[in-house]
């Protein structure tokens, strides 16, 4: 086994271990609470030493963070899917079921939430989520852009922005939404959304 097979293979096995112990962070932020949830017991849920975690993550602090670099990761990458010709009628059950954890690194409405409350007390947690809404805004103007030129609409950089501003607010709104309402009726939020989204992707050519 050569030196560079060797390194890759412990590149990877750190990667796993970090996702375990973020993972792990998650749950127990939605389930304690941001400032109740102690390395201790992430530790514990993640079957892994203390000592370990302090070997990836300088603090609990330094695990938000990482948290909210992975979940930039992921909304970039949902983005970057949408440039496959999305419309308005497959768009609509991809935003109403948005909140609905189907993998591990999902963003869980409550984790998000948390994180939102934590930002206004914390100023390194908040820049970092007001950069990923600034990243993840330019992404998403940068789509919206593509489907105002195939309907022949050259829309200002402003109204990309704006849009994209009403989009953010929709998807934290479905997230207190699925909080408050957890047994809430799927098609009632579906039908809610069907309202909204035909609207922000409908451009009007320069007449």
């Amino acid at each position: 086994m050569n030196a560079e097979h060797t390194g890759c293979r412990a590149r990877e096995r750190a990667e796993a271990q970090r996702g375990r112990i973020l993972d792990a962070a998650a749950q127990c932020f939605i389930g304690h609470g941001f400032h109740a949830a102690t390395i201790a017991n992430i530790a514990e849920t993640a079957q892994v030493s203390a000592g370990l975690i302090y070997r990836y993550f300088e603090n609990k602090n330094a695990i938000v963070l990482a948290i909210i670099d992975r979940q930039l990761r992921q909304a970039r990458r949902n983005i970057a899917d949408l440039q496959s010709g999305v419309d308005a009628a497959t768009l609509v059950p991809r935003l109403a079921s948005l909140w609905c954890k189907d993998q591990p690194d999902d963003m869980d409405p409550v984790l998000f939430l948390e994180m939102s409350a934590e930002s206004s007390r914390n100023p390194e947690i908040a820049e970092a989520l007001r950069r990923a809404d600034r990243i993840s805004a330019d992404d998403f103007a940068a789509w919206l852009e593509t489907v105002a030129k195939a309907q022949g609409a050259r829309p200002s950089p402003l109204e990309l922005r704006v849009r994209g501003i009403a989009m953010h607010a929709l998807i934290s709104g479905l997230a207190v939404r699925v909080v408050r309402h957890p047994d809430g009726d799927s098609e009632e939020l579906r039908l809610a959304v069907e309202q909204v989204i035909p609207n922000l992707l409908r451009f009007h050519p320069p007449g």
